[in-house]
């Protein structure tokens, strides 16, 4: 599964031509996964294994700025080191 969902991402990644390579977005993916997870139990499973899910999915497809509007604009990243 693993290797699948790497052979895909790296698809995308080279028709978007990213700069973060797909190993590291795999790992993103994986950990947030993990710990929402351990959240869930960790709150006594508060919400539902389907509210769990639409979670982690809203928070995939729009990430944490797209979700938390922490960023009005995003910073300029080329410059920041």
């Amino acid at each position: 599964m693993n290797d699948m969902v790497f052979q895909k991402l790296e698809k995308l990644s080279n028709e978007k031509k990213e700069d973060i390579p797909v190993d590291y977005v795999l790992v993103y993916i994986e950990s947030v996964y993990i710990r929402i997870i351990q959240h869930w139990l960790e709150t006594a499973l508060k919400t539902s294994p389907q509210e769990t899910t639409k979670i982690f999915m809203k928070l995939l497809a729009c990430g944490t700025n797209g979700v938390s509007g922490l960023f009005k604009e995003l910073p300029d990243l080329e410059n920041l080191f």
